[in-house]
């Protein structure tokens, strides 16, 4: 019962176009993966 209301209520969030998830994991998203990994070779010693 109520995870037929949970997918409903998810169902009508997506449909109105609401993000769902950790706000920083959206922005993640947005920067794109390959600049995370540019700044930890920056900051990473140079061996």
């Amino acid at each position: 019962m109520i995870s037929s209301r949970t997918k409903a209520a998810l169902a009508a969030a997506k449909a109105r176009g609401v993000q769902l998830g950790n706000p920083g994991n959206l922005r993640n998203r947005d920067i794109g993966p390959g600049s995370g990994r540019a700044h930890a070779q920056e900051r990473s010693p140079r061996r």
